[in-house]
């Protein structure tokens, strides 16, 4: 399945305040479209590959509803749910060691600790079939209607939560109603970004350097985006006829209400957690 451009993206973005369009200026525009809203460069700057494409699947093991499973995972004859550690000398876990410290920034005020990278102890791979099959059939929709733009996303989140999500997924409904983005599952394509919500068990802390903290690498469908570079509080699902929400950075937008990018779904099953790193910062 081919990865195929999504459409246009929006021009006036939706104040918190005002509730009314804030129009990005002719080179905001120009920006964002030429840079951002294409295939390309997902694929170059987000995207990255692990033993195969994402989007190139065998038609080996197979559910009754012949719903191929990635070509790495191992043979899914049920809708179980396994955990399956991935090999130190794998490449798979080498693509998901390189992404993981190359995609470290500087925060503002230090939120989340100073680190230059990251120690592992493990990385386990999540092949829960009823989710998949659920983010499957979303995918085959978006690509039916020519908007299947796949990427790898982290999550970082309380480790109290964490089994909850391999088993059941992510629930939108339990993030908080007036975060800047609303009721959505955030995501960031820096796992510094992530690493700010993922607090260890002993000293509920995202900064903590003795503890071991985990942190999710997910699939997720972008579909149509609605990108913005203001607070969207209270919101419960994407504005119309998009499916889902990109906050621009002050990298691409300066005046933008977020220092780095996040990406916001409202839809549980557009979001598929398929890995759990568990590491420490170093």
């Amino acid at each position: 399945m081919a990865t195929r451009e999504s459409k246009a993206i929006s021009k006036s973005l939706l104040s918190s305040k005002s509730h009314q369009p804030v129009e990005l200026d002719h080179d905001e525009i120009t920006k964002v479209n030429s840079e951002l809203n294409t295939p390309e460069y997902w694929r170059k700057h987000v995207k990255f590959s692990l033993q195969t494409p994402v989007d190139d699947f065998i038609q080996g093991s197979m559910l009754e509803f012949h719903i191929p499973f990635p070509s790495y995972w191992e043979s899914m004859n049920d809708f179980s749910t396994r955990t399956v550690p991935v090999t130190p000398n794998s490449t798979e876990y080498r693509n998901v060691k390189q992404w993981m410290n190359s995609t470290i920034q500087k925060h503002k005020g230090n939120v989340g600790g100073e680190f230059s990278h990251y120690l592992k102890s493990s990385i386990t791979r999540i092949q829960n079939a009823k989710l998949y099959l659920k983010y499957f059939l979303k995918q085959q929709e978006y690509a039916h209607e020519k908007k299947d733009i796949e990427l790898y996303l982290f999550h970082g989140c309380p480790e109290s939560v964490v089994d909850t999500i391999i088993e059941k997924g992510f629930d939108p409904r339990k993030s908080k109603f007036d975060g800047m983005f609303g009721l959505g599952v955030y995501l960031a394509d820096l796992s510094s970004k992530s690493n700010q919500y993922s607090k260890c068990k002993l000293h509920d802390s995202a900064s903590c350097k003795v503890c071991e903290k985990k942190l999710f690498l997910c699939r997720a469908l972008i579909g149509d985006p609605y990108f913005t570079k203001v607070a969207m509080r209270y919101a419960k699902e994407p504005p119309l006829n998009k499916d889902s929400v990109i906050a621009l950075s002050r990298k691409d937008v300066p005046d933008s209400a977020v220092e780095y990018r996040e990406y916001i779904f409202y839809d549980k099953d557009v979001v598929y957690p398929e890995y759990v790193i568990s590491y420490q910062l170093q």
